[in-house]
């Protein structure tokens, strides 16, 4: 693996000993030597004055990839992270002509609903998205191509959002590509007529697989979600220990519970637990009795140290929407919380004990009290259990996801880029997946 912080100086040398006039191009490696080589302020704003100098970008506010309004280095460019810069670069990297550019693999394009969000880092969607593409990256092919180059489209199907008067799939459909459609959220909204714009059609669970095959569709294919990679149990000196239950989740409008997620609501008679929250919205008017607690701690957790929240706690709550539980699909947020060593207690969800033998889920507010002053006091069973889960998740990586996907699709062109790379687009500094 290349040198990231040696890759980042000399980028920014080979930026000052250029003709300003020039246009330098980058490779997606240079890039990722920006993302990950751990510049310090000092160079991130040497490196982004050494890039607007030759107009390549603008000084403040541009739109970076899937169309999202990124707003970089208004106060300042020493403010900007790696990430941001790589954004940015990567973005001037999609707008060159194609015909510049070796692209020997496969060039894949991944659609995500919350891309199209001012908040998409506090979604699960985003991370899945951004996971997804490192793996297909670093399995050798292109991600996050210019929508007009690329040669497969990966739409990942979760929920619907606003527009105007009406409720709308916000993916496009590229009629220039091979389209494949992921359902890992909300299938109580998927139609048939809405997959009949696919190639072809993935899905978390058997009994979606069934429902799609029952509508006719002979491309199907069952995909389960799984774990990012950064999500690594780490030492206890590192874990987040001021909780004993943990919840992360923005909490969700009066329309759909008055409470804002369910799991809270059900704790509403145990205020002598030690809770703590992070997420969106616990500061509307109704949740003013979760503020009161000292319960919620804030909007974000930075995604990446996670591991530390989850390890740290001695149970992690999780909710599940309904349709998803009833059809089967298990959340992201459960895999990454046994990833972290943390000890999940989860709603019931269809399928849940094949991939996790021995989790016990709540069905009510008894239950749920139950199963948390269990765990809370019995650590050898909840040792046990996490250690037990562990082993159920061997293998179950994006990388590997990834491939899975490659070995069982329909699409007959993929491609490896030569040579394959180790290093990938994404990655962030970011926050919680709620």
């Amino acid at each position: 693996m290349p040198d990231r912080t040696d890759g980042l100086r000399n980028i920014v040398n080979r930026l000052k000993e250029g003709d300003q006039d020039s246009t330098i191009m980058f490779t997606e490696d240079e890039i990722m030597a920006i993302r990950h080589g751990n510049a310090s302020p000092e160079q991130r704003r040497a490196l982004f004055e050494e890039v607007r100098k030759r107009k390549l970008i603008p000084a403040a506010g541009v739109t970076a990839h899937a169309g999202r309004p990124e707003m970089i280095a208004r106060e300042g460019q020493e403010n900007m992270t790696s990430n941001q810069l790589a954004d940015l670069l990567m973005m001037k990297l999609k707008q060159t002509p194609h015909h510049d550019i070796d692209f020997t693999g496969t060039k894949v394009n991944i659609n995500s609903w919350s891309n199209a969000t001012e908040t998409f880092r506090c979604w699960g969607d985003y991370w899945a998205w951004m996971h997804l593409g490192r793996a297909f990256t670093s399995l050798g092919y292109h991600f996050n191509v210019d929508p007009g180059i690329a040669d497969v489209t990966v739409y990942l199907r979760g929920g619907l959002f606003k527009t105007d008067d009406h409720w709308a799939v916000p993916n496009r459909i590229n009629p220039n590509t091979y389209n494949i459609v992921w359902i890992y959220s909300h299938p109580d909204d998927i139609s048939h007529g809405e997959l009949n714009n696919y190639n072809e059609v993935w899905c978390l669970s058997q009994k979606m697989v069934d429902q799609c095959v029952a509508w006719g569709h002979k491309r199907v294919v069952k995909v389960p979600i799984t774990s990012c990679s950064c999500m690594e149990e780490v030492t206890d000196e590192d874990k987040d220990t001021r909780f004993d239950v943990v919840f992360v989740g923005n909490a969700r409008g009066e329309s759909i519970n008055k409470d804002g997620r369910d799991v809270i609501q059900l704790l509403k008679d145990r205020d002598d637990l030690n809770v703590g929250i992070y997420g969106m919205k616990w500061d509307l008017p109704h949740l003013k009795w979760v503020r009161d607690r000292g319960w919620w701690q804030g909007d974000y957790y930075p995604y990446y140290r996670l591991p530390q929240l989850y390890g740290g706690a001695k149970v992690v709550l999780n909710d599940t929407h309904p349709d998803m539980a009833k059809w089967g699909f298990i959340p992201m947020k459960l895999f990454d919380i046994v990833r972290s060593g943390g000890f999940p207690i989860t709603d019931r969800i269809e399928g849940l004990t094949s991939k996790f033998p021995g989790m016990a889920p709540y069905g009510s507010a008894r239950d749920l009290y139950s199963l948390i002053d269990k765990f809370l006091e019995d650590e050898t069973t909840r040792s046990a259990l996490i250690e037990n889960y562990n082993e159920r998740l061997v293998g179950d990586t994006f990388v590997n996801r990834a491939q899975e996907m490659v070995d069982r699709s329909y699409y007959e062109n993929w491609k490896v880029r030569k040579p394959a790379s180790d290093e990938f687009f994404g990655g962030g500094e970011d926050v919680a997946s709620a």
